[in-house]
């Protein structure tokens, strides 16, 4: 998630200068002093701060005339719109301007004023993130995973339990933590995504990656009555329902209007046995990195026991992506999809979607997985603002709802 947008939902400033100041205590034993301020306006509070640029839309703060190569971890993000790839051009000349050491402070909105200043802080990249915030050190070869303040420690120990019970996934190594157990360092890695790739290389990663999903679902699988899942799934969505704040009243009876009539459908089947595992819990083409040789597995803070088939229902349906997600579950739902696509479901453990009672009762599951999903992650106390509309998630999860019973 982009600083762009992360400004908008929650009061990302303050939250950076908290969570950065930890840090930054704990790494180095030293008190900091961190202040965010907007771009030519902000005023030293002291002779000794070090002054970074904030440019949120490409979601980079760093010094003036950084080392270009720390953006290699961002580029191949926004060098490709794989939405509008008439885009692409544009923001590859973009990010050549905001990166430039003469332009880039004019295309940032904000400064950072950081005291005592970071060591060879032309090296360093930090980029903003949903739930944590990194600090990319290419010299050292290694980047800082940092919980933002205010956020759950959740979100860190699914890091690290994955890397230390699955350690045949390809993630990134974790090297150390720290004495605080709000964050840990980690191999600095670049590479793009499988779908930013533009040839068959794409489903080479792909296929390569799913080995390793396809063993963690395997060695964890659990068969237990859908009844017994449901009712921690229901009990998740409804009372986390009630944590959002800034929700409208019409907007949460809504989304547990919503809610409660696709629970009662599933309620039918309740007796049924189904199996779940270990799933990474967000498996979209964004959080797999390939650098040509290597490929690794991103983000596993939603990890966690769903349906065996959760991954691969975000997978196909590139869930994460609002614009037309209705219409893909659509194609999904009539089994309209390529060879590729097809040979991954077919080969997915545990899956029987040639079975009409079984496939229906896995999309409907998804759909709450989905809602469960979509509440954890906008029920933080401090967000202000519906910033992924989740009223309008809701509605899209609706629609398909109603296209499943039609079945």
């Amino acid at each position: 998630m982009k600083i762009s947008t992360l400004l908008q939902r929650e009061p990302f400033a303050k939250i950076f200068e908290k969570t950065l100041v930890s840090f930054l205590e704990d790494l180095t034993k030293h008190p900091h002093i961190v202040k965010w301020g907007p771009n030519k306006k902000f005023i030293k509070v002291l002779t000794t701060t070090q002054q970074w640029y904030c440019n949120p839309l490409i979601n980079s703060i760093f010094v003036k005339g950084v080392n270009l190569n720390v953006f290699d971890s961002i580029n191949g993000e926004y060098k490709t719109n794989t939405m509008k790839p008439w885009r692409s051009k544009f923001q590859r000349f973009y990010l050549l301007l905001s990166q430039h050491r003469i332009t880039a402070p004019i295309f940032s909105n904000y400064q950072i004023h950081i005291s005592p200043p970071l060591k060879d802080s032309n090296n360093k990249l930090i980029i903003g993130g949903n739930t944590k915030i990194r600090l990319i050190d290419v010299s050292e070869g290694r980047v800082y995973v940092i919980l933002k303040n205010g956020f759950d420690r959740i979100y860190i120990d699914k890091e690290i339990y994955v890397r230390e019970n699955f350690k045949y996934l390809d993630i990134p190594k974790i090297y150390n933590k720290g004495n605080n157990a709000i964050w840990y360092s980690e191999e600095y890695i670049t590479g793009i995504s499988p779908n930013r790739i533009g040839s068959d290389l794409d489903n080479n990663s792909l296929n390569k990656v799913i080995v390793g999903i396809h063993k963690m679902l395997v060695d964890n699988k659990v068969s237990q009555p859908l009844s017994e899942y449901l009712s921690e799934l229901k009990q998740r969505v409804l009372s986390g329902l009630k944590d959002i704040n800034y929700l409208k009243f019409e907007d949460k009876l809504y989304v547990t209007q919503v809610s409660k009539k696709i629970l009662n459908e599933l309620d039918k089947y309740s007796s049924n046995i189904i199996t779940t595992s270990y799933c990474h819990g967000d498996f979209h083409q964004g959080n797999i990195l390939c650098d040509g040789d290597k490929n690794w597995i991103l983000d596993w803070e939603n990890s966690g026991q769903k349906q065996i088939g959760y991954d691969l229902l975000i997978l196909l349906l590139e869930s994460r992506i609002a614009n037309g997600f209705y219409m893909r579950f659509s194609k999904l739902l009539n089994n309209q999809f390529d060879s590729f696509q097809s040979d991954i479901i077919n080969n997915w453990p545990e899956l029987n979607w040639k079975n009409k009672e079984s496939k229906k009762i896995s999309l409907l599951l998804f759909l709450i997985e989905e809602m469960d999903f979509h509440i954890t992650e906008n029920k933080n106390p401090l967000f202000f603002n519906n910033s992924n509309k989740i009223t309008e998630r809701f509605n899209e999860l609706e629609k398909c709802f109603e296209s499943i019973i039609l079945l």
